[in-house]
């Protein structure tokens, strides 16, 4: 199954109806902030996406400008589980299609835990776990 890249952004909101009792924050906020983020990594921003993170810098930053420097993204997550008012387990699918190699293209599903943190005014992305998910 091929996905377009901006119809494969996106971000199936489960029905949890769970909201995040600690910083007053709403699960459905947060898994606005994940729709952002999967929408640059599909539009190929890695600064975009990298600005909705915590992580400007470092391991999981450089492994996102690489990835997005070479390939095409496309990304759908559904929240499973929320292990706490700011963590979310998700099935995260990421299809990346090499822009070096012509039809190479590599689908991944894994859980992936994502916490936030509230940085000013706005809420980002503290982490990603495994973060190997999201290396080429």
């Amino acid at each position: 199954m091929h996905l377009g890249r901006r119809q494969f952004a996106a971000v199936l909101i489960g029905s949890s109806g769970m909201s995040a009792q600690s910083e007053e924050v709403s699960h459905e906020t947060l898994l606005e902030v994940l729709g952002e983020f999967t929408a640059a990594l599909s539009e190929g921003n890695a600064e975009a996406a990298i600005g909705l993170t915590d992580f400007a810098t470092g391991t999981m930053a450089r492994q996102l400008r690489d990835l997005l420097a070479s390939s095409e993204i496309g990304s759908a997550i559904d929240p499973v589980e929320w292990i706490g008012p700011l963590t979310v387990q998700l099935d995260w699918l990421l299809e990346i299609r090499s822009s070096e190699a012509v039809g190479t293209v590599i689908r991944k599903r894994e859980k992936v835990t994502c916490r936030f943190v509230r940085k000013g005014k706005r809420w980002k992305i503290a982490s990603l776990e495994p973060t190997a998910f999201f290396h080429n």
